[in-house]
C-alpha cells in the first residue's frame, strides 16, 4: 500500500511538473512576442521623438504653450522607453517552473501595459505633429 501511495504520488507530482513546463513555454513564447512586437513600436515612436525634438529646435515662432505641449508629450515617450528598460532589466525568469509560470504571467501583464502606453505616447506625438 506504502509503495502504491508512493508511484501514485510520484506520478500526480511529474504531471503537475509537465502541466507548468507546459504553461510556461507557452506563457514565455506568448510573453516573448508581445515584447518583440513593443520593441518595434518602440524603435517607431523613438523616430516620432526626434522629429519632435527637430521641429522645436528649427521652430523658432513655436509658442511657450507649444513647446510645453511637445516636452509633454516628449516626457511620455521617455517614461514609455524607460518602463521598457526597467521591464527588461527586471526579466530574470525563475528556474523552478511553477514560480515561473507565476513570474511570465506578471511580466506578460506588465509587458501589454508597456506596449500600450508606447502606441498611445507614439500616438499622440504623431497628432501634434499633424500625422
Amino acid at each position: 500500500m506504502k509503495k502504491l501511495l508512493t508511484v501514485l504520488f510520484a506520478g500526480i507530482m511529474l504531471a503537475a511538473c509537465n502541466s507548468d513546463q507546459k504553461k510556461m513555454e507557452a506563457l514565455k513564447s506568448e510573453t516573448d512576442a508581445i515584447h518583440d512586437a513593443a520593441m518595434k513600436e518602440l524603435a517607431d515612436m523613438n523616430r516620432v521623438a526626434r522629429t519632435m525634438k527637430q521641429l522645436m529646435l528649427s521652430d523658432s515662432t513655436m509658442s511657450d504653450e507649444k513647446k510645453a505641449e511637445f516636452e509633454q508629450r516628449l516626457k511620455a515617450i521617455g517614461d514609455a522607453e524607460n518602463n521598457m528598460t526597467s521591464w527588461m532589466m527586471s526579466y530574470k525568469m525563475p528556474e523552478d517552473a511553477g514560480e515561473a509560470v507565476k513570474f511570465l504571467e506578471e511580466k506578460k501583464t506588465a509587458v501589454e501595459a508597456n506596449r500600450q502606453e508606447i502606441k498611445t505616447a507614439m500616438e499622440n506625438g504623431q497628432k501634434l505633429l499633424g500625422n
